[in-house]
């Protein structure tokens, strides 16, 4: 491994760099074309036909306003707008989803009073108190 890195600068100052010689995108659009391929006897053709079949599609629903399609699906984490609960706090009703394994904490008492203070000058339904 330690060799390595002479050959790396060797082969890009003869080639140069990476992304005029790199596969992957190359092997992603085969993929995509090799799907279209419903019968084997004459692949060109189904490729041609799927091919023209995906442009008209996308074509047709970038115009479709109210009719689902791909180019306006809500995003993956969307959950939509959260009713506020019955005597819930605004602050808590933003849209949410918890990423990953829910892990439990303790709070230190100093980062507890930070959290009670930001929540306290944070709601709308507080400030009447704030006031006085």
């Amino acid at each position: 491994m330690v060799h390595l890195p002479v050959h790396l600068a060797i082969e890009a100052k003869i080639a140069g760099p990476i992304h005029h010689r790199w596969m992957y995108p190359v092997e992603r659009w085969l993929y995509f074309l090799k799907s279209l391929i419903v019968n084997r006897a004459c692949p060109e053709g189904c490729i041609a036909e799927g091919y023209i079949a995906n442009e008209c599609m996308t074509l047709c629903s970038r115009y479709m306003h109210k009719v689902e399609t791909r180019f306006n699906w809500p995003e993956r984490n969307y959950d939509g707008v959260l009713e506020q609960l019955n005597g819930g706090l605004s602050i808590f009703s933003q849209p949410r989803r918890t990423l990953g394994a829910k892990v439990p904490c303790e709070l230190e008492v100093d980062e507890l009073e930070q959290a009670h203070i930001y929540i306290l000058k944070n709601c709308d339904e507080v400030i009447p108190y704030l006031k006085y």
